[in-house]
């Protein structure tokens, strides 16, 4: 058996993704509720080759359903690429309740 913690790092809900143009595999996932990070894989896809992006995760704290929580912390990422660009989805970790619509445009992502 093999298990790892990705660039040192604690890793929640990972995802893959892998570039049509030249075939290069990512992995993107969630750091501690910290940042979500997309790291290049090895060719084998076993480890990785350093963070290549991050983006912040919002640690605000509030209250849900009557216990601490982190507000609008980021998960379920999935990446495509089209037309050049980068797209990276998530939704709010909001558990079983409703995620409002609503969509930001970053400069760069990778």
């Amino acid at each position: 058996e093999r298990g790892f913690c990705p660039d040192g790092q604690g890793s929640l809900d990972l995802n893959l993704f892998q570039d049509p143009t030249d075939g290069q595999a990512y992995l993107i996932r969630d750091c501690s509720h910290k940042l979500l990070a997309i790291s290049r894989l090895t060719p084998d896809y076993l480890g990785t080759a350093g963070i290549i992006a991050t983006l912040p995760q919002c640690l605000e704290r509030t209250v849900k359903h009557g216990r601490p929580a982190l507000k609008n912390r980021c998960e379920g990422m999935a990446m495509f690429r089209h037309s050049g660009y980068f797209y990276l989805f998530t939704s709010l970790a909001t558990g079983w309740c409703a995620v409002p619509r609503g969509h930001d445009t970053p400069c760069l992502v990778v």
